[in-house]
C-alpha cells in the first residue's frame, strides 16, 4: 500500500476544513465563529473557487439546483487547487534536484 505523502497529507487537511467551512458556516452566521469559518473557506479554496465558481455556474445554470451549484462548486474547487498543488509540487522538485546536481556551487580545492 502506498504511503500518503506529507505535503499531500496537509493539503488534505487544510481542504477537509475548508470545505467543512463552506458547508458550516451558515449555521454559525450570527457568531464569531461563523465569520472564522467564512473567512477561512474564502482564504483557503481561493484559486480554485474562483474559477470553479464561474466554470460550474456558466455551464450548468438553470440547468441544475442552486444547492446541486453549491454542492459541487466546493468538489470542483477543491479538484482544481490540487491540480495547482501538484504543479508547485513539480515545480519545487525540479528546482530542488537542479541545486542539489549542481557541482558549481560546491567548494573544491585545487591541491
Amino acid at each position: 500500500m502506498r504511503r500518503i505523502s506529507v505535503p499531500w497529507l496537509c493539503f488534505a487537511v487544510i481542504e477537509t476544513f475548508a470545505v467543512a467551512g463552506w458547508f458550516l458556516w451558515p449555521l454559525f452566521s450570527s457568531s464569531q465563529l461563523g465569520s472564522l469559518l467564512w473567512g477561512s473557506q474564502l482564504v483557503l479554496l481561493m484559486p480554485g473557487s474562483i474559477a470553479a465558481g464561474e466554470m460550474v455556474e456558466g455551464l450548468l445554470w438553470e440547468k441544475v439546483s442552486l444547492l446541486a451549484m453549491g454542492i459541487i462548486i466546493p468538489l470542483v474547487a477543491v479538484a482544481l487547487n490540487a491540480l495547482l498543488f501538484w504543479v508547485g509540487l513539480r515545480i519545487f522538485a525540479r528546482l530542488l534536484a537542479g541545486l542539489r546536481s549542481n557541482t558549481s556551487l560546491e567548494r573544491t580545492r585545487e591541491r
